[in-house]
């Protein structure tokens, strides 16, 4: 069973960083960027065997014009970030809340960090954007399977493609 929470509101977003290590001892992440802005950042958790997610956005469009799609993975933004039609998802007050609950569950040493390319990528651009360093980094899932498939492609897709039912994330 799978929960997704997208555009959640700020007292979800409190709630659901606000982790027991005890129950859940680990969590995933990625985040999705426009240029070195991060545009949203996701989290994963799982307790028995139910997986809960969370989307934070952080950029919000006025309307799907605003982004031209040039390959099914790559989106352009016209002239973002001096965009008139990109904005702050949250207001200033609320963003400083939701940086404060994503920064006490990055932070914790207590919970495991699990993501992809997120030793070469996500991490320093969650540092440099939002000054969050990543406590108990477990393990960058690219990383890992490079190691025990040197040969093969390491791309989210891949893994996704080869590990799962589903043809492309």
């Amino acid at each position: 069973q799978v929960s997704m929470m997208l555009a959640p509101t700020l007292e979800q977003v409190r709630d659901w960083c606000n982790l027991s290590p005890s129950v859940y001892p680990r969590v995933a992440f990625d985040i999705e960027t426009i240029h070195k802005s991060i545009r949203c950042i996701s989290f994963a958790r799982q307790q028995h065997n139910v997986v809960s997610t969370i989307c934070i956005p952080f950029i919000k469009f006025t309307s799907s014009a605003d982004y031209i799609p040039i390959k099914s993975t790559l989106i352009n933004i016209d002239s973002y970030p001096q965009s008139d039609n990109a904005h702050s998802y949250w207001k200033k007050d609320d963003e400083v809340i939701v940086l404060e609950s994503i920064n006490k569950l990055l932070t914790d040493k207590t919970i495991q960090k699990v993501g992809q390319n997120s030793i070469g990528f996500d991490a320093p651009l969650i540092e440099q954007n939002f000054k969050i360093p990543i406590n108990n980094h477990y393990m960058d899932t690219m990383d890992a399977w490079h190691l025990l498939y040197p040969e093969l492609p390491k791309s989210l897709n891949f893994l996704a493609s080869v590990l799962t039912n589903y043809p492309a994330y």
